[in-house]
């Protein structure tokens, strides 16, 4: 039996899945564009002025395609497929800049966009996405778990790509490009997500690392999305990081002190309560517990954090 603590700091629900109906909804952006495309300046211009310089930065996760408008585009010349597939799945893309917010496009001018963003920002949602992606010498390799509350109308996929902060002055003269879609992890209308009785979806994906990354500026976007409607249920997006500066073993853990300790499964049922040695928390998951993941409350000296731990039976 393979147990491993991936130690990084995250945000996690230690309660049951009834309280995830109270999930902050973040707003899926997908903005179709090109480097030397005019109009788009101005689009860039508004996408700083109200969302990258506020704090609705917090709550919108933004995916800038570069599509065929000026074929020597090199962010386009990079991928010249995938971000043409997207917009053939969210539709109504006929030139750039062409922005959806959640799968809906936006047709009227700038100046409704803070009233749009703040009236999606104050929405909830049932599905949370947990999420860490590493990148190696051959793969960027993303591992989710996703929870929802009850069953959907319609069965949700995942979409997930790996972007990137990309720096190039086109004929536009925008230079900064953060967000810049450089490879699909699903496809454009996602794959397919399998939830358990417990209504959890746990899954790894990967795509193979590419000549000329930048890998100090890479993230992963991942959106839920309803196949039929094409709306975003709900959106998140992670740092990549370097396969060895992300993960330890539970024998590489360096608190070993006694610790107060709560573990649970992702669906709320405790499985361990009780004070125990930290660098030990994987041997605490009962061996016959469901595989998954399971979240570690450790109360001690250097105060409160939540570790995840994956537990494979």
């Amino acid at each position: 039996m393979k147990k491993i603590i991936i130690a990084v700091a995250i945000a996690s629900l230690l309660t049951a899945s009834s309280s995830l109906a109270q999930v902050p909804r973040k707003v899926m952006m997908d903005i179709f564009t090109n480097s030397h495309c005019g109009p788009c300046a101005t689009m860039h211009a508004n996408v700083d002025a109200v969302i990258t310089n506020t704090a609705r930065k917090q709550n919108v996760v933004l995916v800038y395609h570069h599509i065929r408008v000026y074929a020597d585009d090199p962010i386009y010349q990079a991928n010249t497929t995938e971000p043409t597939q997207r917009a053939a799945f969210l539709r109504g893309v006929q030139g750039t800049p062409t922005v959806f917010f959640n799968g809906l496009r936006w047709t009227s001018g700038y100046a409704g966009w803070p009233d749009h963003l703040d009236a999606l920002g104050a929405q909830t949602s049932n599905i949370a996405i947990d999420a860490t992606a590493q990148v190696d010498d051959v793969w960027v390799t993303l591992n989710y778990t996703i929870t929802r509350q009850g069953p959907q109308d319609a069965a949700p996929t995942l979409y997930a790509a790996v972007v990137e902060n990309v720096t190039f002055r086109g004929r536009n003269n925008v230079s900064s490009h953060d967000g810049a879609k450089r490879a699909g992890l699903t496809r454009a209308e996602g794959t397919p997500l399998e939830f358990n009785e417990q209504n959890v979806a746990q899954g790894t994906l990967q795509v193979p690392r590419r000549a000329g990354w930048d890998l100090t500026k890479l993230r992963v976007v991942l959106a839920v999305q309803n196949p039929e409607t094409r709306e975003q249920l709900q959106a998140e997006e992670i740092i990549v990081t370097r396969a060895d500066e992300n993960a330890t073993s539970v024998n590489e853990d360096h608190e070993t002190d006694n610790a107060s300790i709560v573990i649970v499964g992702i669906d709320g049922r405790v499985v361990f309560q009780g004070n125990a040695i930290t660098s030990q928390l994987a041997t605490y998951v009962p061996q016959d517990a469901p595989a998954g993941v399971y979240l570690a409350r450790v109360v001690s000296a250097t105060g409160l954090r939540t570790i995840p731990i994956i537990h494979s039976r």
